[in-house]
């Protein structure tokens, strides 16, 4: 749920959040389709976005000239680095998706864009999230928040003991983070207030 830090081809990738997920969909990436081979622009194109905050890579991907700035990220590579790069991102993505396991009840779950519409739609209608503080959470937690709030609503099953108090491990570990993100964006507040000049 908390990945550690991710390297691609010397690009740190932001921990990736529900609203990059459903903005790899939007861009149709070949690497959030089934059955889609990705190439070098795709993979450019992928760490340009996830190397932004979800906000950033919002504003980025529509900038007419953003895919041909970050064509310097593959030009002059060798192909085999190319191909870690993209098993890289897949892992990233992998690791991204870890979420609770469940027993099935109905059909089963939805996959792709779809699924994750109904995952914000939990997050916001379940728990009261805005809009902005869904996007920008974290997939595994936002899928862990979801799978709670349908259990809660009979609608799935967490399939034992082991996955809930996993979930409340790590549900505690977001409120910490969450409380020391609020501490933090007090105290620029303050501190930007400090150095203005009086009036």
């Amino acid at each position: 749920m908390f990945p550690s830090q991710t390297e691609v081809l010397g690009v740190i990738l932001h921990p990736l959040t529900l609203g990059h997920t459903l903005l790899l969909h939007r861009l149709e990436s070949p690497f959030v389709t089934p059955g889609a081979e990705a190439g070098d622009g795709d993979l450019a194109l992928a760490l340009g976005l996830c190397s932004r905050s979800f906000a950033a890579a919002l504003i980025a991907v529509n900038d007419s000239r953003f895919a041909e700035k970050l064509q310097g990220l593959i030009e002059g590579r060798e192909e085999w680095e190319l191909i870690a790069a993209r098993t890289a991102f897949y892992k990233y993505l992998i690791a991204a998706h870890d979420g609770p396991k469940v027993k099935k009840h109905g059909s089963g779950r939805e996959s792709g864009a779809p699924f994750l519409l109904n995952v914000k739609l939990s997050l916001m209608n379940g728990y009261g999230y805005t809009y902005t503080e869904a996007l920008n959470m974290p997939l595994g937690q936002a899928l862990w928040e979801h799978t709670t709030f349908l259990e809660r609503e009979g609608r799935t099953e967490m399939r034992n003991r082991s996955d809930q108090e996993a979930h409340d491990r790590v549900m505690a570990r977001a409120a910490e983070i969450r409380k020391q993100y609020e501490a933090e964006q007090a105290a620029k507040g303050a501190a930007e207030t400090a150095d203005q000049p009086a009036a």
